[in-house]
């Protein structure tokens, strides 16, 4: 019991903190997009443990060559580090140059470069001030 006291406080705290934050924006009305900013916000200070587990198994996942959970950690990511412009460019490099490239045919290169794209779009969309971003 000892051991699981720390931890129960723990929850407990982060809901009753939770329930101080401002409220969800108005605009995520589907459950999902509710229960994931919820969750964002009950991490707290712990954001930044979950976020470099999940980089570490993003690199795990792209050197076994699964190549569809990184995609999927990189989601991960890109949710748990909305403002960081160190993401968005590493991420568009490596879905539209290093991905690609273990490709032999074109057809399979395409999606992946398609998708590099798009994330340096989200990145400039969300961070417009962020010069790196244009480069």
């Amino acid at each position: 019991m000892a051991r699981v006291a720390p931890i129960l406080a723990f929850i407990v705290c982060a809901i009753a903190l939770s329930a101080f934050l401002p409220a969800p924006p108005a605009q995520a009305a589907q459950p999902a997009d509710v229960a994931r900013a919820t969750g964002l916000r009950v991490l707290g200070a712990t954001r930044g443990y979950a976020t470099a587990a999940l980089w570490l198994r993003a690199s795990e996942a792209y050197r076994r060559g699964d190549l569809w959970e990184t995609e999927a950690m990189y989601q991960l990511i890109r949710e748990l580090q909305p403002r960081n412009p160190a993401v968005y460019s590493y991420l568009s490099w490596n879905e539209a140059y290093n991905i690609p490239n273990s490709f032999p045919d074109v057809q399979r290169q395409l999606p992946w470069l398609k998708r590099g794209l798009q994330t340096i779009h989200e990145g400039q969309q969300t961070l417009p001030k962020d010069a790196s971003l244009r480069l």
